[in-house]
């Protein structure tokens, strides 16, 4: 039987094959199972899992995933070194635990509870394991002073002391400019040495920083750094003691709490 010729227009043309459309059984499980299965990829596949669609780029951002990425990349490596606790699971398990004690030097993060990014704080610890981090640097004094430079960080200001270039402020933002300064000098002029300082804790109504700086005769000033950072105001001084130098110090308005040297603690209000 001899096969039938078809027109020219059938092999221009050609029967198109239909393709059967396959249902999206994944789509259509729960939140609660779909980040189970999630939990089991590594991270890379994770960062991808959040380009396939919207509900998976909201399920791929869930915090116990991140939380538990955390765990296995940066908690669990030293944890396992340590006899007793060490976590016979699989690689590609789930496994963290909730107490506070096995997360080890990262246990403030899980206090934080619900607070705490875990992604963000993944990707924060990731970079600084790689080198991949923006540093800046601020000259705060062209030669080493003796003792050294007393620095501290406060909402974004930067303080530093020391006798040669007094009490100062940067903003740690923009151009990371000077935004105030005031020398250290007694009634005789003769400059002071900052040993100790602290930074107010307790929230402040006028909106001004207080700082305290303790010095080696043993006296302490408070100073304020005004809202339009035009300058430090000196608005206390004690005199100095003969207790010694005030070797620490810690500030919660209107409370004051010193140790000088011999590790004696004085509790001052305001």
């Amino acid at each position: 039987m001899k096969r039938t010729r078809g027109n020219a227009d059938d092999f221009a043309h050609p029967a198109k094959v239909r393709r059967l459309a396959k249902a999206d059984k994944l789509s259509s499980l729960s939140d609660e199972l779909l980040v189970r299965i999630l939990s089991f990829i590594p991270v890379p596949s994770l960062l991808t899992c959040q380009r396939i669609s919207k509900k998976f780029a909201r399920l791929a951002v869930d915090s116990e995933l991140w939380k538990a990425a955390y765990y296995r990349q940066f908690v669990l490596p030293k944890a396992s070194l340590i006899p007793g606790i060490k976590d016979s699971g699989g690689p590609n398990r789930l496994h963290y635990s909730s107490r506070q004690s096995m997360w080890l030097d990262d246990s403030n993060l899980v206090k934080h509870g619900v607070k705490t990014k875990w992604k963000q704080q993944y990707r924060l610890r990731h970079n600084w394991a790689e080198g991949h981090c923006a540093v800046s640097e601020i000259v705060v004094a062209e030669r080493s002073p003796d003792p050294p430079l007393l620095v501290m960080m406060s909402k974004n200001i930067v303080y530093a002391a020391d006798s040669i270039s007094g009490l100062r402020a940067w903003s740690s933002k923009n151009d990371r400019g000077l935004l105030a300064s005031t020398p250290l000098f007694s009634g005789s002029d003769t400059p002071r040495l900052p040993i100790s300082m602290a930074i107010d804790t307790a929230h402040c109504d006028d909106g001004r920083e207080k700082i305290v700086l303790g010095f080696g005769d043993g006296s302490f000033s408070i100073y304020a750094l005004e809202s339009d950072y035009n300058g430090f105001d000196c608005f206390f001084t004690h005199p100095p003691s003969t207790n010694g130098m005030l070797s620490a110090l810690a500030y919660a308005s209107p409370y004051l709490l010193t140790m000088t040297e011999d590790h004696l603690l004085s509790l001052s209000a305001a």
